[in-house]
């Protein structure tokens, strides 16, 4: 079996050239001297809707994690070094001084891994895997000291997991692949005031690669994504459109309308007016470019303007403002450079300058100064290590 997830072809790594660093030409006939990072750094002149290569990270990596830390630093920790090497290595972004330092490393390599910033500061790192085998243990940074502790384990290793934090701080982690990619509906709570986990009452629909979005009213959305126990779909499982509502108050979930078409890999982005836009996606191995808004006061769905490219593997980052950027993703074999900025005011996408390196599997992380961090990833070159700053 074939999932989405996995790389199509053979990794090569691929240590791209750090484009600000000066190149002295040395009277070489042809060639031109590139600015030095003094020269950049000096010429803070950004065009709006601009990209801008910055310092590579320390190395490759993609479907790792990254986190904006309370400091305005932004910390990346595990992924994939190759397909078959997961990472237990973590860096840290300074975007003042764009410089990425080592952290102190991960007690378990992971990879499809979530991680959290809590409301105390610290993030919380949850499963993964390791050759698609699911990682139960979960761990706690802290900045302050650079150190990792136990957060105990989940009932169930998973990976591509969904994770929401609750309004009474608790973390609700959802779905996802457990071991030999096999789906799973188990739920589990975790205690950042008592550092414990409890189960919470299953899903409905075993799902993974789904999304999971807190609604204003304090409910969690949960659709869409990957059933492997059911026969039928792609190769051996089903696309899910159901979708459902956990309420923390009961313990319970409920059934929402489904999506108007099965997806999985999609994004869900939670909108200004409280709606929730899904984008994006595969749908019966078909990547999407469609648009989906769910309105949770009628429970009902309505479709929006397609953006211009179908995209799967991509990042959807909320900007101030009440707009969201797009970017990357994949249409196999092709890597997107594409990027686009919806919005919902006016419901229209505006096509953005292209990524300087078409990517998918990356992160996207928007910074205290508004401007976003696209970092690691796949694309032509192989697994990635560049880095990139989307100025609005």
């Amino acid at each position: 079996m074939r999932m989405l997830h996995e790389p199509r072809r053979r990794a090569r790594t691929a240590l791209l050239p750090f484009m600000l660093m000066a190149a002295a030409c040395g009277g070489i006939a042809g060639c031109v001297e590139a600015p030095s990072e003094l020269d950049l750094a000096s010429a803070q002149q950004e065009l709006a809707g601009s990209w801008q290569n910055v310092k590579p990270m320390l190395g490759v990596r993609q479907y790792h994690a990254a986190v904006l830390l309370p400091s305005g630093k932004v910390l990346v920790t595990g992924g994939l070094k190759t397909a078959s090497q997961a990472l237990a290595t973590t860096e840290i972004y300074d975007p003042v001084a764009n410089t990425w330092t080592s952290a102190a490393s991960l007690a378990t390599a992971r990879a499809y891994h979530s991680a959290t910033l809590l409301p105390n500061g610290k993030v919380l790192v949850v499963g993964g895997s390791v050759n698609f085998q699911g990682v139960s243990s979960a761990e706690l940074y802290n900045p302050a000291t650079n150190t990792w502790t136990s957060a105990g384990a989940l009932s169930v290793g998973r990976h591509l997991h969904t994770v929401t934090i609750l309004p009474n701080g608790k973390v609700l982690i959802a779905g996802g692949y457990g071991s030999n990619i096999i789906s799973t509906k188990n739920v589990d709570i975790y205690d950042p005031a008592t550092n414990t986990w409890t189960q919470a009452v299953p899903l409905t629909t075993t799902r993974a690669y789904h999304s999971a979005t807190l609604l204003p009213n304090g409910k969690v959305l949960v659709m869409g994504g990957y059933d492997s126990t059911v026969p039928g779909g792609e190769v051996d499982g089903i696309d899910v459109a159901s979708a459902e509502l956990y309420d923390p108050a009961t313990n319970t979930w409920t059934a929402a309308t489904p999506l108007p078409q099965r997806r999985q890999a999609h994004s869900a982005t939670l909108l200004s007016s409280g709606e929730v836009m899904v984008t994006g996606g595969t749908s019966n191995g078909v990547v999407q470019r469609n648009v989906n808004v769910y309105n949770p006061a009628t429970n009902t769905w309505t479709t929006k303007a397609a953006f211009s490219v179908s995209r799967r593997g991509y990042t959807t980052t909320f900007l101030s403002g009440g707009k969201t950027l797009i970017v990357g993703g994949e249409v196999f074999p092709s890597y997107v450079g594409a990027t686009e900025l919806y919005d919902p005011a006016t419901n229209t996408w505006a096509t953005q300058p292209s990524l300087n390196t078409g990517r998918v599997r990356h992160t996207a992380t928007m910074l205290q100064n508004g401007k976003v961090l696209v970092a690691g990833g796949y694309g032509a070159p192989g697994f990635l290590v560049s880095a990139e700053i989307y100025t609005p």
